[in-house]
């Protein structure tokens, strides 16, 4: 991309002099870093390797008007890609807080359901326990009821 020759560039001054001698020519910056900024350079410059008198200078106004508009482009892009990410980041906290609150709900319920299976065992754990004492009462008694039937009995005979 080339500037034609002449006298004045477009911020109004004249083109510097290159160390050959020769007026030198406005180039624009295809590079990452610099993409779409204007130089002066040698008007012998054909590419990196074969630059002429290796003569450089940026121009004063950094871009040309396709360049602030390309670049304009994408700085907007990158605002509405850092605005797209901003929502999505925040739709997935409150995701994430939605099922935290899930979670912690589960768990209160679970820990209420476990708790009442506990108190089922040990109430039923209650109940064995008077059962077996009960039947050794039982057993108790009815091992001791021959001899207090006889006694009992042998007293009744005698008065």
């Amino acid at each position: 991309m080339d500037q034609p020759e002449g006298e004045v560039n477009d911020s109004g001054s004249s083109y510097p002099i290159c160390k050959c001698g020769s007026k030198a020519v406005i180039k624009t910056a295809s590079t990452t870093k610099n993409h779409g900024r204007r130089f002066y350079t040698c008007v012998n410059y054909v590419n990196e390797a074969n630059r002429g008198c290796n003569f450089f200078r940026w121009v004063e106004s950094d871009f040309c008007g396709c360049g602030d508009r390309v670049m304009s482009m994408l700085l907007a892009w990158q605002n509405d890609l850092k605005s797209e990410r901003a929502m999505e980041v925040f739709k997935c906290k409150m995701q994430l807080a939605e099922y935290k609150s899930k979670i912690e709900v589960d768990y209160a319920n679970f820990e209420l359901k476990l708790e009442r299976v506990e108190n089922k065992y040990r109430w039923m754990q209650l109940k064995f326990r008077v059962a077996v004492a009960c039947c050794w009462c039982l057993v108790a008694v009815m091992l001791c009821f021959p001899y207090c039937n006889g006694f009992a009995s042998r007293l009744m005979l005698s008065s």
